[in-house]
């Protein structure tokens, strides 16, 4: 990264911090969280120990989806991260990039820029074990159901809290997938099935400002008044004790 930009960028988080405010970008995405069930033991655990299931967590960006009409397209792919969160004291946690490649046949429009579609899809999965220095290689086929619409437009959001501002273009889906995955390290491999929902994301572009209390202006009229002028009133005469 050039030293210039790295300037540029602090400047700008420097002006949007001292307006209250912060940009943020929102990728095209899918994310998708679920449950996996091990069919097989965990390398370096006992044969008793299979059948335990972890929380699957899976994100990827998927640059297709910016494309008008694409929300009933064939193919798509995406590039993302995954990882398999099992509880305190199971198995270790399984994490690492992956390319995901699908195809939807089947596809059934239901409305103006809304369709159903289903289809299959495959990763190959980088693989990095918690207490294990060499990485792992796996991948998974799985099958998903989906309903997605598009748009673009830009929006604007100011109630009584902060105010949000920007640009959003893309799809927005919600879809149920089940897959079934090999993992496979150097001292052993497991397979494991998934299930779970997952969401689709548009790219969104904008900006975070907080508003200001309703009582600053208040409380500044009210300073202005103290640092007035004084005004004296004189005080009523006190009744006298003299019989």
């Amino acid at each position: 990264m050039h030293p210039w930009s790295i300037r540029l960028g602090s400047w700008l988080l420097a002006v949007f911090g001292a307006w209250g405010c912060l940009p943020f970008v929102v990728p095209p995405a899918r994310v998708s969280i679920g449950s996996a069930t091990h069919i097989d033991a965990f390398p370096g655990s006992l044969p008793a120990e299979s059948e335990q299931e972890v929380l699957s967590l899976r994100g990827s960006a998927h640059p297709l989806d910016l494309a008008d009409g694409m929300e009933g397209r064939l193919l798509d792919f995406g590039l993302g991260y995954h990882a398999e969160l099992a509880p305190p004291g199971g198995v270790p946690t399984v994490h690492g990039p992956y390319l995901e490649l699908g195809a939807y046949p089947l596809a059934a429009e239901l409305g103006p820029r809304v369709h159903l579609r289903g289809g299959m899809y495959g990763t190959v999965d980088g693989l990095l074990r918690s207490g294990m220095a060499e990485p792992g290689l796996g991948g998974s086929l799985g099958l998903l159901l989906e309903l997605a619409s598009s748009g673009s437009g830009a929006f604007l959001s100011r109630g009584g809290g902060p105010v949000v501002a920007g640009y959003a273009r893309g799809q927005w889906g919600f879809g149920l997938y089940t897959s079934a995955s090999v993992r496979d390290f150097s001292d052993g491999a497991y397979r494991a099935l998934s299930v779970g929902v997952s969401v689709r994301l548009p790219l969104v572009v904008g900006v975070l400002c907080c508003a200001l209390p309703k009582f600053s202006a208040r409380r500044s009229q009210l300073g202005r008044r103290r640092t007035s002028s004084p005004r004296w009133v004189r005080e009523p005469a006190r009744p006298s004790r003299d019989p």
